[in-house]
């Protein structure tokens, strides 16, 4: 399989250029698809190409369409299908979809259609995903749905999907057009236990005992396919900053796909020296350490530091800082701050913001990871460069480092020295500073559980003892 790419910075113009393309290629009578991860972002692609549309000659007017959730009156599959299924037009079209609707998306019904069009996705899909949700009591709700295989490629690891009675219902649970608030929480596993696109695993002994009433935790592992692309379009392209960074890139090139540069742009920002860089503790930030990390006694708690310490050694209000966090994390401080989107790519209404901070943690849990690198082969610096950097650098250049008249320094603050020393080398002439006040955090030893070890014992006898009272209930409810 073969993949055109586009790898330059972010800001460089790798929308711009796909615009370009789609237009042109519009002009000719050609038809395209573009992929974009958010409904605004479809929305924003639509009106910069027909602005660019108006500058062909009158007699050429190609079709510019979105559809999405929020322009459909009904099922965002039925809508796209309603469009493939329309009178064949000669004139060029260009279709804006999200990523998310291009997966649900039964493409392989449809290869007369794909085969005349260009696909092009601005933005790296995800490659992977990690469905890691405490469920003790509710998670056969979806695990009676599953069956396990072995896999002799991944010792310790078996594939896992939908049982063939039960597809329609987990594609249902996918779609859940009701809005079930229980069908909510599987959903994101069922999207990829129905999606022939991701090969999804688990962790035998975790699942064993998880189906054995001794773990709480439901842990699917999933990685993308390069089938999500193998439709016979005419040519595929993505583009994305950092594109070799990319796990998708990453982990594709380990399946054997055919990478090809399509554009390659500059490796370094040329306006470094406007920015200052400030780091907080040494090493990688983790959200363990995000909760975990102590101080003295009477410190204040650890990201309340940072925030506190980073806005005094900025100088700045709140109110004149960017912040990219985890979700539903930290919205208790900077609270007079902007919040970026937890996801930023291909944002761009934050170019006026000269102080950005970054308070979150992006890598995956220790489960995902270990199954990552087990799965590729890749090492844990290569994924955490394609995870958590690459999100806090999505965030950064959000900020007026985007904005290519902006003369003033711009400043910048993340928890650690890792990410700071990864961002410096793309930002040449910048300066890098430690914020002070926060050398005495770390991790300390975990407080003592228990006094002794009959205190121990009588802990896990009651533990066992409450398990066999679940169990039973469970076999009265179920009979």
């Amino acid at each position: 399989m073969i993949i055109n790419y586009l790898d330059a910075l972010a800001g460089w113009g790798k929308t711009e250029y796909i615009i370009r393309e789609t237009v042109a290629l519009a002009g000719r009578g050609e038809k395209s698809v573009i992929t974009v991860p958010t409904v605004v972002l479809c929305e924003k692609v639509k009106d910069r190409i027909a602005t660019k549309v108006n500058t062909l000659p009158n007699s050429i007017r190609p079709r510019i369409q979105t559809i999405h959730h929020e322009n459909c009156a009904g099922s965002v599959v039925g809508a796209i299908i309603s469009h493939i299924n329309e009178p064949k037009k000669e004139e060029g079209e260009i279709l804006i979809l999200t990523m998310a609707a291009y997966d649900c998306m039964p493409w392989k019904n449809f290869r007369p259609w794909t085969e005349s069009r260009y696909l092009f996705g601005d933005e790296i899909p995800a490659v992977t995903q990690c469905y890691d949700v405490n469920l003790p009591e509710t998670h056969d709700i979806i695990t009676k749905h599953m069956t396990t295989c072995i896999d002799p490629a991944l010792p310790g690891y078996s594939l896992v999907a939908a049982t063939e009675e039960a597809i329609e219902k987990i594609k249902s649970m996918a779609r859940n057009r009701n809005q079930d608030k229980v069908w909510d929480i599987f959903q994101p596993l069922a999207h990829v236990l129905q999606s022939r696109h991701w090969k999804n695993y688990v962790q035998d002994e975790h699942h064993d005992r998880l189906l054995n009433g001794k773990s709480t935790r439901l842990q699917v592992h999933s990685i993308r396919q390069p089938s999500t692309f193998g439709f016979g379009w005419k040519k595929v392209t993505i583009g994305g900053a950092l594109f070799e960074d990319s796990l998708l890139y990453q982990v594709w090139k380990g399946m054997g796909v055919q990478f090809i540069q399509e554009i390659s742009g500059p490796k370094q920002h040329t306006n470094g020296e406007l920015l200052n860089l400030y780091w907080g503790i040494e090493g990688r930030m983790t959200k363990y350490k995000h909760d975990k990390m102590q101080g003295n006694e009477g410190d204040d708690k650890f990201i309340k530091a940072v925030c506190d310490k980073t806005a005094k050694t900025m100088g700045v209000a709140n109110t004149n800082i960017v912040v990219l966090t985890n979700k539903n994390m930290d919205e208790d401080q900077f609270k007079e701050a902007t919040r970026l989107p937890a996801s930023p790519y291909g944002v761009d209404d934050f170019k006026s913001y000269r102080y950005f901070v970054a308070t979150g943690a992006y890598n995956h849990c220790p489960a995902h990871l270990k199954f990552l690198k087990e799965a590729t082969g890749l090492d844990a610096y290569k994924i955490w460069r394609g995870t958590h950097f690459y999100m806090v650098y999505q965030g950064l250049v959000r900020s007026a480092l985007r904005n290519p008249d902006n003369k003033e320094e711009v400043h910048a603050a993340t928890v650690d020295q890792q990410t700071t020393w990864n961002l410096k080398a793309l930002f040449p002439g910048c300066k890098v500073k430690r914020i002070a006040g926060l050398e005495q955090y770390a991790l300390r030893g975990r407080t003592k559980q228990w006094e002794d070890d009959a205190e121990r014992k009588r802990a896990q006898r009651k533990q066992n003892k409450l398990e066999r009272i679940m169990k039973e209930w469970r076999i009265l409810n179920d009979a």
